[in-house]
Order: structure tokens, then sequence, then C-alpha cells
């Protein structure tokens, strides 16, 4: 099951690119309440999407997909949260309740 579609299925609206360069233009075009991405996207890691991401939108929460353990460069604060593929939609769900509730506490 795409990633999307999991979110989808959990309530959220998704969006989708494969491509940090598009992501970052969602960013700045759309309302975007979290930032999913794979580390290892096609034209740049996605740990330097969320840099330029947080750049422009610093309290944006992000949730990193990837299949290690731990990913070097990640943020590690209350925002952000790391999902190890694959992954099931209830990892996603957790991940996407630990950087709302975060959010929200301020």
């Amino acid at each position: 099951m795409a990633t999307v579609d999991m979110i989808e299925d959990l309530g959220h609206a998704g969006i989708e690119t494969g491509m940090a360069r598009d992501a970052l233009t969602m960013l700045e075009k759309s309302e975007i309440d979290l930032l999913l991405t794979d580390v290892g996207l096609p034209d740049m890691p996605g740990t330097d999407l969320v840099a330029k991401a947080l750049e422009t939108r610093p309290a944006l929460p992000m949730i990193f997909a990837t299949g290690h353990s731990r990913v070097e460069g990640a943020q590690t604060n209350d925002r952000s949260a790391l999902v190890v593929k694959p992954c099931q939609s209830w990892d996603i769900a957790a991940a996407i309740a630990k950087v709302v509730a975060a959010q929200t506490r301020g």
C-alpha cells in the first residue's frame, strides 16, 4: 500500500511527489500541515529537503521514512518522527500523533 494511501485511509489529505524540488514548490503554494519524506529521494536527500523547508516553515512537523533505524542529519525534536520501512498504517498514525501533539503543545 502506498504511503499516501495510508495517510488518506487515516483520514488525512495527502499530496504526493517523488522529487524534493516539487515538494518545496508545493510547500510554497499550498497549506501543508506536515511533511513526510523518504530519506532517499532522487534529486536530494530527504534531510536536505527538510532543512530547506524549515528555512521558511520552522515549525513544520516532519516525518522521515527510511529503511534504517536512524537517520544521520535528521531533525531530532518533538516535531519530528522516524518511520522505519516497510511500515504499516499504524506506524504512520503513531508518528503523525507524535508530531501533531508536539505542535499543539506549542
